[in-house]
């Protein structure tokens, strides 16, 4: 796998390693489920063999791959896996798999790019990105599919940042990270750091240090998010006995599960808008931050002074919400997709099981949700709000005041379905319920 330069240009790096880093950024690994069986229905499959641009005449059939029974290599590191009742959905009904590992990633750009003459024209960066944006959408967008993983690292070439000193860094603890308690650790005893939500932060990587495969420091865990970081040259000269620069530093970002396909829409966001250097950036800055040391102590660690290089490196890049949680429009528009494609047929089946109207059921569900939002739910909802000419919302009690019982003037559940809120479905009366009903008479009032 070699650099194939930033994601937005080669221009103006400096050959001074210590005054310019010259850097790259890339997809390295992508993975999607779809609900749909590729023996079922193979045409449904006809658009993503079109994308990718592979040959169904050349492919190898091969078996058992990650519980799929069957699986197809298309090109080195490009499978599509299938066949078995372990990889049927919650619904019963069978699902394919498609993977692209690093060199099949790299392989999907040259394929594109060769065939392309109009990307040719377009120059390398814009073609790419456009060739991304593509099979992304087809995938997410059009397919349904469900992202489980992906992979995004920023590679820093040339020495500009060395391996001996993240190893330094990650041994003086001289960083933060938001990585939770159950990220992968060598030491289970870390102290815990206590942050403002009371949630216990340990920030202890596992480490890997051998002569051959060199320097490796993961963070997080294979549940949400990893952070990887490790010696690519020495990777390389292991696997090739060279390496394209004797000094090369990958920084991986890893999504995975929910959190994975949380980050499709505000990649394709980037990739359409050609920022796909400065998004990639951006989660590695919200991962971690090295600092310039590591002397303070566990509890006012995130108040040292940033490391001026890493800094520089991150061209001043600030972080994101925390591990790919979509701002704005991106956010409340992927909430409504989650409910399109996952909920609905459920919604619809327990509302006719349990013989309770649509109406009420939605109702019970709106109003238990209403009542698990905090700040920064009511800060995704505002800034969509804000970008729609809406008016901002400070709390729960005006949407609540919309559930109210007009007889009792209180917050009720249905009673066939009271038992499944928990506690939940007992507590919304009282004060709760008469503030509610006081918001939402304001509200008509100002309506009339």
């Amino acid at each position: 796998e070699g650099a194939s330069g930033s994601a937005e240009g080669d221009g103006g790096f400096s050959n001074t390693p210590q005054s310019s880093p010259k850097i790259n950024t890339s997809i390295d690994y992508l993975k999607f489920r779809f609900d749909e069986g590729y023996e079922d229905n193979p045409a449904f499959f006809d658009r993503l063999f079109e994308v990718l641009k592979v040959d169904r005449e050349t492919y190898s059939k091969g078996g058992i791959y990650n519980n799929y029974l069957k699986n197809l290599q298309l090109d080195v590191g490009t499978i599509l896996a299938y066949g078995g009742t372990l990889t049927i959905n919650s619904e019963g009904r069978p699902t394919t798999l498609l993977e692209l590992k690093g060199r099949a990633c790299r392989d999907y750009e040259d394929r594109r790019f060769l065939l392309d003459p109009e990307g040719q024209k377009e120059g390398w960066n814009t073609a790419i990105q456009g060739y991304w944006k593509e099979l992304i959408e087809l995938c997410s967008l059009e397919m349904h599919g469900t992202c489980t993983r992906v992979d995004l690292p920023t590679d820093c070439l040339g020495g500009y940042i060395k391996v001996d000193e993240i190893r330094e860094k990650v041994k003086d603890r001289a960083y933060t990270t938001s990585m939770r308690r159950l990220e992968l650790t060598d030491d289970q005893e870390a102290p815990a750091v206590e942050t403002g939500q009371n949630k216990a932060l340990t920030g202890v990587a596992t480490i890997r240090d051998s002569k051959l495969s060199g320097y490796t420091a993961t963070f997080g865990t294979r549940k949400s998010v990893q952070l990887c970081i490790y010696d690519k040259a020495a990777e390389q000269r292991l696997k090739s006995g060279i390496s394209d620069y004797e000094e090369w530093v990958r920084f991986e970002v890893r999504y995975y599960h929910d959190v994975a396909d949380r980050e499709m829409l505000p990649l394709l966001k980037a990739l359409g808008e050609g920022k796909i250097e400065k998004h990639i950036l951006s989660c590695l800055a919200t991962a971690i931050e090295f600092k310039e040391d590591g002397r303070k102590d566990a509890k006012h660690r995130s108040e040292a002074r940033r490391w001026s290089k890493w800094d520089t490196f991150l061209r001043g890049t600030p972080k994101g919400e925390s591990f790919s949680n979509v701002k704005g429009n991106c956010g409340v528009e992927s909430n409504l997709k989650w409910l399109i494609k996952e909920a609905a047929k459920s919604f619809a089946r327990v509302s006719i099981a349990f013989d309770v109207s649509p109406i009420e059921l939605s109702r019970d569900i709106a109003q238990h949700g209403a009542m698990l939002l905090d700040k920064a739910d009511f800060q995704l909802i505002n800034e969509y709000r804000s970008k729609e000419g809406l008016s901002k919302v400070k709390d729960q009690s005006e949407f609540l005041g919309r559930c109210i019982d007009q007889k009792t003037g209180e917050i009720v559940f249905s009673t066939r379905l009271r038992k499944y809120f928990g506690s939940n479905g007992k507590k919304y009366g009282g004060s709760n319920a008469k503030e509610a009903s006081r918001m939402g008479s304001r509200k008509e009032e100002n309506a009339e």
